[in-house]
């Protein structure tokens, strides 16, 4: 008898994986998922050279992950069944307080070589940007990620990542010895005395825009911009609903996000946006439909491109070049009012190196003001930071 109940066992779990396999197999597949907001692998081509490096077996077993009939429910199944569990973190992420979603963060989870590559690159490009324009000119700003900024709403047991170690090696690379301090911004402190506040989302890794205007302001007060208080922007919500990538990876609605928009009271500059070398002009900051999609964030320029260049109506002849990540594309409206003119550039959809940028944007009009604004742990996974290596511009 109890062959038989094995037996019968077998056979049912057999007949599961077949009938899931076939259904995966026939189910239409899709490139992009909306609920974890990210690319999905297609299937791999199959080659000699790829089977002999390993990477077709690596992409097709990430093929299979990523395709496989129902996997959306089966993440909430687990997020749901960890949670039982009493576990501290669900695949990587922290259920904070007041519903927060934290992403957890190691130096474990970075390539060392990649991050001191990083490190480098970037001194050598502050180096050469405050040789050309003078400290006075030259900004860079780290952003913190939310376990640092809002460590208040982390459980008890958690810990943030400790981001001195990348500001300490980053200062002893910078010239002049005390330029690190005059040069770098960490604004870990300043979100910090601001943690009660919506700074960032509960959903999402990003800054909300109130958050990107303390960044502003201490950017402001470096550069010696007019500093806007608070008082002066005027507060509309343009989307809500809205759950980002923190919750990409673990499925568990709490409570959703809304997206703000800050505008000055005496009215925004008005703009034109053109990105990359697409010939179509934009008149605003702002995707208006992006607050019916899936990732509400991209309300702020649409998103992540190569090069996006910004002119406003504010006529001082000045030039900003902003090498950044995604967070700087909420900080851009606090900037439209300080330059005419705002070149973008992010460097993980950029393939020229920065002095052949540099060149083609000084062909037009000279560059005044640089600034370089990173989210630490983005910057630490970053690629395409070396691109900063060769500043033949400056010579």
């Amino acid at each position: 008898m109890k062959k038989k109940v094995r037996m019968v066992q077998s056979l049912v779990l057999i007949v599961f994986i077949v009938l899931f396999a076939f259904i995966t197999l026939v189910t239409p597949k899709s490139d992009f998922s909306e609920a974890e907001n990210r690319a999905l692998q297609t299937r791999p081509e199959l080659s000699l050279d790829a089977v002999k490096s390993g990477d077709f077996q690596t992409n097709y077993e990430n093929y299979l992950s990523d395709q496989f009939f129902g996997r959306e429910l089966f993440v909430n199944l687990k997020t749901r069944g960890s949670r039982l569990l009493g576990k501290k973190d669900i695949n990587g992420v922290y259920v904070g307080k007041d519903d927060y979603l934290i992403e957890k963060h190691s130096y474990g989870d970075y390539d060392e070589d990649r991050v001191n590559s990083n490190i480098e690159a970037l001194a050598d490009f502050m180096n050469r940007m405050t040789a050309k324009y003078g400290k006075e000119h030259t900004c860079l700003m780290f952003v913190p990620a939310k376990d640092a900024a809002m460590s208040n709403k982390l459980p008890a047991f958690a810990k943030p990542l400790d981001t001195s170690l990348i500001t300490e090696k980053m200062s002893k690379l910078l010239d002049d010895g005390g330029a690190g301090a005059d040069v770098m911004l960490d604004l870990t402190e300043t979100m910090k005395s601001h943690e009660d506040e919506y700074i960032y989302f509960r959903t999402d890794h990003h800054w909300t825009m109130r958050g990107a205007y303390y960044g502003y302001c201490d950017y402001a007060m470096k550069m010696g911009l007019t500093l806007h208080p608070s008082s002066d922007y005027d507060i509309t919500e343009v989307a809500k609903d809205f759950y980002g990538t923190t919750f990409d990876k673990i499925q568990l609605k709490k409570t959703p996000d809304i997206v703000e928009l800050l505008t000055l009271s005496t009215g925004a500059p008005k703009v034109k946006v053109k990105f990359d070398d697409d010939n179509n002009i934009w008149q605003t900051l702002y995707k208006e439909d992006a607050v019916n999609a899936k990732d509400k964030y991209t309300y702020f320029l649409g998103g992540n491109t190569a090069k996006i260049q910004v002119n406003s109506n504010t006529k001082n002849n000045k030039t900003l070049l902003l090498v950044k990540d995604s967070f700087s594309n909420c900080l851009i409206p606090f900037l439209t009012s300080e330059y005419e003119r705002i070149y973008m550039i992010d460097l993980r959809y950029s393939k020229d190196m920065m002095s052949v940028t540099m060149d083609k944007i000084n062909s037009k009009h000279t560059i005044t003001d640089v600034l370089v604004c990173f989210n630490y742990e983005k910057f630490m996974e970053a690629t395409g930071v070396t691109l900063l290596k060769e500043a033949d511009a400056l010579q």
